[in-house]
């Protein structure tokens, strides 16, 4: 038995030393093959494929062109630089020309806006102060200028000594200087130019706290500030609180203006010399301004010796009004959409909802009977509309007897008139809309309270009550009980529907103009409304910050109470811009002053 299993054990160790004899023989043959297949099979290395395809192909030959042009060996040519110099100096005489001074542009001037050639601005004595005394160049001819754009070509260059070594550093647009950028674009500057929309973008135009905007110029020691101040009319007014400002503060930087008669002969040359398309460089508004969120209540009085603002300065009505008047007109024909009636929306037909794309409504006759039975407006064009929002700015200002003054006036969400307040925002109603919300807030939405409602109406007589009743599902039914409850208690007031088809069209043009949000403001719409019916709009009220312009005391966000809205359904801050961007242009009147100075 011992001698049995003592065989069975030495056989089962050969069989071990076979069985790895043999997976190490088997291996070694099969590493041998694969190692052959790979050196015979091995693909050929293929160069990554570019993604764009051939999309580029013209940019990448133009930057080829530019490339082989910019590596051939420099070398001034005195002669021609000579003749270039002698041409640009005899055409736009920029040593004398390029920065108003006192010399150059004295009391009672007239400046033509370059951006704007139909605009100008008599020279005040008030504007007078703020150019430069004397001439800010000497009359010695420097040795060498660097002028140094913000290209993203500057990043990890090292050009930083270099561009410090010129005699005299220009910089464009207030760009940084610290934060490890030094090394790549130098420190020392001599003139920095400053777009007003920068001003507008970073530093909220100006209009709440100026310490921040003072202390970011301190890089830039006793520099020049370039702006230019009438390129446009919206320039204006921040360009001369930068002044103030600077001013104020007692910073060494030394603002300065362009003068727009010098910047319209150097378009001149340039379009001389091949550059068809140039245009002066237009600061936009809407771009990336959120002038309120840059406000808070909390900085309204920082204080400032003198103030200037858009409205403080002289207005007139200017020929741009009566285009932008027959753009409105031709896109949106609010004459004749604006109201629903019964000519425009016969029974049968489909309400498409602005507010909800995806549904509809058809019109039937009980809905056909709530209709106006005609155009509730003229086609005579009325002399002058007051659009009255509900800011507090409104609050003891004394405009009510210039808004009953008006021709037609329209006021926005059923605000109160009595109480006092006649003073200041007057009473004479022709129209006034009313946002559901403040049916379901105030009136249970209709579904009580409908007497109380119709005598709280009183106070705006017999004038137009317009409900946004096929913006959104929700509120068509309480949009049909507010007609039936004026009915019901026979109120002189005559109800009225928005057409969705028009707010859609309105939707689209104010978002032509810069205006993107979810959905307009009663107050934009009415003022687009009033803007086809009236030759001439006044604003009142429409001021959305937590501050008065003038000096700086705290506002209430209505003329009534402060309660705010929620969440960011309007872009009131955009909206309030572009209102004073058409103020500028002479195409409405926007008040922000009390009405008895």
């Amino acid at each position: 038995m011992r001698g049995g299993m003592r065989r069975l054990f030495f056989f089962m160790i050969i069989l071990l030393f076979l069985g790895t004899f043999l997976i190490i023989f088997i291996s070694s043959i099969l590493d041998k093959n694969e190692k052959e297949h790979y050196r015979l099979s091995s693909p050929k290395k293929v160069p990554p494929q570019s993604t764009n395809s051939c999309k580029d192909c013209k940019d990448q030959r133009e930057i080829k062109k530019l490339i082989e042009r910019y590596s051939k060996p420099w070398k001034k040519q005195e002669g021609n630089y000579q003749k270039f110099r002698s041409q640009l100096s005899n055409k736009c005489h920029g040593y004398d020309k390029a920065i108003i001074t006192q010399a150059n542009t004295p009391v009672g001037t007239k400046l033509v806006y370059d951006g704007e050639k139909k605009r100008t601005l008599q020279v005040t004595t008030e504007i007078f102060s703020t150019f430069a005394e004397g001439h800010p160049f000497s009359n010695k001819t420097l040795h060498t200028c660097a002028v140094v754009g913000n290209g993203g070509i500057l990043a990890n260059s090292s050009c930083g000594n270099m561009i410090d070594s010129a005699q005299f550093v220009i910089r464009c647009n207030l760009p940084p200087l610290s934060d490890g950028y030094e090394k790549h674009v130098g420190n020392h500057t001599d003139l920095v130019t400053a777009n007003p929309s920068i001003l507008l973008e970073k530093f909220g135009g100006l209009m709440g706290r100026r310490r921040p905007f003072v202390e970011s110029l301190q890089k830039y020691g006793n520099s020049l500030l370039l702006i230019p101040a009438f390129s446009y009319g919206h320039n204006t007014p921040v360009s001369l609180r930068t002044f103030y400002t600077i001013e104020d503060f007692g910073s060494p930087t030394r603002p300065v203006f362009f003068n727009p008669e010098y910047l319209q002969s150097l378009e001149r040359f340039w379009r001389s010399k091949g550059l068809s398309n140039v245009k002066p460089h237009r600061d936009n508004p809407h771009l990336k301004v959120n002038f309120l969120s840059s406000v808070s209540s909390n900085n309204h009085k920082e204080n400032t010796k003198k103030d200037t603002d858009c409205d403080f300065l002289p207005w007139g009505k200017q020929d741009e009004s009566q285009t932008f008047r027959s753009q409105l007109s031709t896109t949106c024909h609010g004459l004749d959409k604006a109201i629903i009636t019964q000519e425009n929306t016969p029974l049968e037909s489909k309400l498409v909802y602005d507010g909800e794309k995806g549904s509809a409504i058809k019109v039937t006759p009980e809905i056909f009977n709530t209709f106006a039975k005609r155009n509730p407006f003229s086609n005579k064009t009325l002399h002058t509309c007051a659009v009255v929002g509900n800011g507090g700015i409104l609050f003891n200002s004394s405009c009510g007897k210039m808004i009953d003054s008006a021709q037609f006036v329209i006021r926005c969400n059923l605000p109160p008139l009595s109480n006092g307040y006649e003073k200041h925002v007057g009473s004479k109603t022709d129209l006034v809309t009313a946002n559901p919300s403040i049916l379901i807030k105030k009136y249970k939405s209709l579904n009580k309270d409908q007497q109380i409602f119709v005598e709280n109406l009183q106070v705006y007589g017999n004038s137009l009550l317009l409900l946004p009743a096929f913006s959104y599902r929700v509120n068509t039914p309480l949009s049909l009980r507010a007609f039936h409850a004026t009915e019901d208690f026979k109120s002189p007031i005559q109800t009225v529907f928005l057409n969705p088809e028009y707010l859609k069209d309105l939707d689209h043009f104010w978002a032509s103009q810069g205006v993107k949000a979810k959905r307009l403001s009663s107050g934009i719409m009415m003022v687009s409304l009033a803007m086809e019916l009236c030759a001439n709009v006044h604003l009142y009220g429409f001021w959305p910050f937590s501050f008065h312009p003038r000096d700086r005391h705290f506002l209430t966000n209505h003329y009534y109470d402060d309660e705010k809205g929620t969440g960011n359904f309007h872009s009131m801050s955009a909206e309030f811009f572009l209102m004073l961007q058409l103020h500028s242009q002479g195409i409405l009147r926007l008040h922000l002053d009390d009405c008895n100075q």
